[in-house]
C-alpha cells in the first residue's frame, strides 16, 4: 500500500511563488503604498494613526515572508497560510478603521484570496477560503457598528468566490499541464527504452528518473538469485549528495529481501511514497552514511510476473513527494518492466545461439565469432593467444558397445572436467561431436601444453562408469599459438587440428603442440 504524504504544492505552485517571491515582495511594498496614499489622513497624523501602521506591517510582513522562502513543501505551505490570514486580517482591520470608504482595500483583499489559492494546495486552499469569510464575519460579530457592517459582511461572499475560483482554476492547469507532462514522460521513455542490453536500459531509467522527479538520488537494484538479496545494479545521484566516504558504501549496498523500505518493497511487490522515512519503522539506515532528513519513493518493477527488481528515488526535505510523483514512477516501472523482459529474452536467445545443448558450453558459432575477436586482440597488444582442441579417442567404442545416450554421457563428462581444470580467463567450446576447443589467452605454447596435459590426465583419471563398471576414457590434444605458429584465426585453429591429429597417429592419449614431436 502506498503511504501518501502530507498534503503539499506541486511543483508548479511551488515554481510560481519561488520565481516570483521578489516580484511578490515589490507588491506587498507597492500595493500597500498606494493604500498609504489614497488614505483619507492628513501626513502628520500619519504617525499616529493605527491602520498607517498595520499597512506597514502587512508590508514589512509580507516582503521579508516572501523572500524568505523555504524549499520544504510543509514549511511553504504555512507560510502561504499565515501571509494570507496576515493580509486579510490587515485589510479587514484597514476597511474598518476607513469606514469602509477605502475601494483599494477591497481590491487588495481580493488579490490576496486570489493569488494565495493559486499557490496553495488544495487543503490549504480551502483553509484560506474559509478565512476570508470568517475573518471578516469575526470582526463584524465583536464590533458590530452600522457604518462599517455592510462593506465587511459583502466581502465574506464576494471573496471566498475569488478564492474558490483561483483555487479551480489552479486546479484545471495545473491538471492540464501534468496531463501534458505526464504524456511527454511516457513519449520520452519509450524512446529511451529501447535498448536491448540490460545494463544501458537501467542506466537510462535512472538518469531520466532524475531528470523528472528532481530528485537528487535514485538506486536501481536488482534480486539475486535464488532470490534471498538485492544488490544495486544503477546508482545515480547529484554531486554533493553523499560524502565522498559513503559514495562507496551506497555503490557496494547488498541487502536481503524483505529489510530496510526497498527490501519491504521487493517482498511485497507494493510501492511505497514515504515522506519521512526516518518515521517509518520499515525503514533502514544504510551502514557507512549518516541519517538525513529526505523523503523517497520505491517503486517494483516485474518480470516475467515476478518482482524482478526495485526503483528507488530520494530527494533532500520531508514530505517532497505526492501522490501524482509515485504514479510517474509507476508508470517508468512498467515500461522498465516490459523492456527488461524484452532485454532478458533477447540476451537469453544470443546466449542460447552459442552455447551448446548437451554440455553448456560455447558451440562452434560462439567460437567462431569468439576466435576472431582474442586474435586480433592479441595482435593489438602483441600478445599470445594459444587454441587448444581435445578429442575424444573414446566415444565411437562407447557408442558401438553401450549405445548413443552412454556416449552423450562421455561428452557431458569430458565438459565437466574441462570446465573444472581451465582458469577463469579460458574460454572452453563443444566444438563438434566429441571435439572440445580451449581459447587461453595471454599464454604462450609451454603454459597451454601444461595445462592441456592436466586436462587430459584428469579425464583419463576420471573415466566413465556404466552398469557399475568403470571404463577408461582417453583423449587426444592438440595445442597451437598466435603469433608462433598461425598468422590468423583460422590459420590457428587449423594448426592446432593437425597436432591433435598428430597426436592420434603417435598413438592416442597424449598432447601434441604445433610444429614438435610428441
Amino acid at each position: 500500500m502506498a503511504r501518501p504524504g502530507r498534503p503539499a504544492p506541486d511543483d508548479f505552485r511551488r515554481e510560481l511563488l519561488q520565481k516570483g517571491r521578489i516580484q511578490a515582495a515589490v507588491l506587498w511594498v507597492t500595493g500597500t503604498a498606494v493604500g498609504l496614499f489614497t488614505l483619507e489622513i492628513p501626513y502628520p497624523q500619519w504617525l499616529t494613526t493605527p491602520q498607517v501602521w498595520v499597512l506597514v506591517a502587512i508590508a514589512l510582513a509580507g516582503a521579508g515572508l516572501s523572500l524568505a522562502v523555504p524549499q520544504d513543501r510543509v514549511r511553504l505551505e504555512v507560510l502561504i497560510f499565515f501571509l494570507s490570514v496576515l493580509a486579510i486580517a490587515g485589510v479587514t482591520i484597514a476597511t474598518w478603521f476607513t469606514n469602509g470608504l477605502q475601494p483599494q482595500f477591497i481590491i487588495l483583499y481580493a488579490l490576496v484570496a486570489g493569488a494565495a489559492s493559486l499557490i496553495a494546495s488544495g487543503p490549504t486552499a480551502a483553509a484560506i477560503t474559509a478565512a476570508c469569510g470568517l475573518i471578516p464575519l469575526l470582526f463584524v460579530l465583536w464590533f458590530p457598528d452600522r457604518r462599517v457592517f455592510r462593506q465587511v459582511l459583502l466581502q465574506i461572499p464576494s471573496q471566498t468566490l475569488v478564492a474558490l475560483f483561483a483555487y479551480r482554476l489552479t486546479q484545471y492547469l495545473t491538471q492540464d499541464r501534468k496531463e501534458k507532462q505526464r504524456l511527454a514522460v511516457v513519449a520520452k521513455t519509450s524512446r529511451i527504452l529501447t535498448s536491448l542490453d540490460p545494463d544501458a536500459l537501467l542506466e537510462a531509467t535512472a538518469d531520466h528518473l532524475l531528470e523528472v522527479t528532481r530528485s537528487n538520488a535514485c538506486f536501481i537494484s536488482l534480486i539475486e538469485q535464488p532470490g534471498d538479496y538485492l544488490v544495486n545494479r544503477i546508482v545515480r545521484f547529484v554531486p554533493g549528495t553523499f560524502e565522498p566516504g559513503e559514495e562507496e558504501a551506497v555503490r557496494r549496498l547488498r541487502f536481503k529481501v524483505g529489510e530496510g523500505l526497498t527490501g519491504w518493497v521487493a517482498a511485497h511487490g507494493e510501492p511505497v511514497l514515504c515522506g519521512n522515512p526516518l518515521a517509518d519503522p520499515r525503514a533502514k539506515q544504510i551502514p557507512g552514511t549518516s541519517p538525513v532528513e529526505e523523503s523517497m519513493i520505491v517503486v517494483p518493477f516485474r518480470v516475467g510476473g515476478q518482482v524482478a527488481g526495485v526503483i528507488r528515488i530520494s530527494r533532500e526535505g520531508l514530505y517532497q513527494y505526492t501522490e501524482e510523483d509515485l504514479q510517474l514512477c509507476e508508470i517508468l516501472a512498467n515500461h522498465v518492466s516490459a523492456a527488461m523482459e524484452k532485454a532478458w529474452l533477447y540476451q537469453e536467445a544470443r546466449r542460447l545461439a552459442v552455447t551448446d545443448d548437451l554440455t553448456g558450453l560455447g558451440n562452434a558459432r560462439g567460437l567462431e565469432s569468439r576466435l576472431f575477436e582474442e586474435v586480433a586482440r592479441a595482435r593489438r597488444y602483441n600478445r599470445p593467444l594459444s587454441l587448444v582442441i581435445i578429442d575424444s579417442d573414446s566415444l565411437k567404442q562407447i557408442n558401438d558397445q553401450f549405445g548413443h545416450l552412454r556416449g552423450n554421457e562421455l561428452i557431458r563428462m569430458m565438459a565437466e572436467v574441462i570446465r573444472e581444470n581451465v582458469r577463469a580467463c579460458d574460454i572452453p567450446f563443444r566444438y563438434a561431436g566429441d571435439e572440445f576447443v580451449i581459447l587461453m589467452p595471454e599464454t604462450g605454447a609451454d603454459e597451454a601444453r601444461i595445462a592441456a596435459e592436466r586436462i587430459r590426465r584428469a579425464i583419463e583419471e576420471r573415466g566413465l562408469m556404466i552398469d557399475g563398471q568403470r571404463i577408461t576414457v582417453t583423449a587426444s590434444v592438440g595445442v597451437a599459438t598466435f603469433p608462433d605458429h598461425a598468422s590468423d584465426a583460422e590459420d590457428l585453429i587449423r594448426k592446432a587440428d593437425m597436432a591433435m591429429y598428430a597426436a592420434k597417429a603417435e598413438g592416442k592419449n597424449r598432447v601434441v603442440v604445433s610444429g614438435r614431436p610428441a
